[in-house]
């Protein structure tokens, strides 16, 4: 199958076609059928050899990690997906391929009012901004949280999360952006 991907650590004149060979699911991952991927600063962090301390690579690499696509294939012990499910993923790396194995807890039923493209810019930033509300920061409903940067990718995800909780949400962003921003959620 066509994957795009690094042979060594640098920037974009490194990414290169790939030819690899099709995933092979296990009982516990599927099998998606890529559709659109998301392109992040992690990826070309990761690209450039940024996190190679903590992250290992064995080369050639299937760059990015945000992806939308279609289940083609369920592994026997997959029960919260079938086959035909539109879904958004993350993978480590992996997204720029035809097809992705990946694991159901690494994946999102994909509306179908969204598209494939605006659901591959969905997962990193928003588990991210998840991560930091719930795992580290412990939001709970009724504290007033400020959201720097809201109009971005984190910030545009953080208020909805924290304006469905109950949480009182201040942002700052350009004035030009108020009336996005007061609709996701922002006090």
């Amino acid at each position: 199958m066509k994957a795009f991907g690094i042979k060594s650590y640098g920037g974009p004149e490194n990414i290169t076609e790939l030819e690899v060979e099709k995933p092979q699911i296990n009982d516990d991952e599927v099998l998606v059928e890529t559709k659109a991927e998301g392109i992040n600063p992690f990826d070309w962090k990761i690209a450039e050899g940024m996190v190679q301390s903590w992250l290992k690579l064995t080369f050639p690499i299937i760059t990015n990690s945000d992806f939308a696509g279609v289940i083609t294939k369920i592994g026997k012990n997959v029960q919260s997906f079938k086959v035909g499910d539109r879904v958004t993923g993350f993978t480590l790396t992996g997204a720029s391929a035809q097809y992705i194995a990946a694991k159901p807890n690494r994946l999102a039923l994909l509306p179908d009012n969204v598209d494939f493209v605006t659901g591959a810019g969905i997962p990193e930033a928003s588990m991210t901004i998840w991560q930091g509300i719930f795992n580290h920061a412990h939001i709970i409903p009724g504290q007033k949280v400020l959201i720097q940067g809201g109009a971005g990718g984190l910030g545009t995800f953080g208020i909805q999360l924290l304006h469905q909780i109950g949480a009182t949400v201040y942002t700052t962003a350009s004035a030009k952006n108020k009336d996005l921003l007061i609709s996701l959620g922002a006090d």
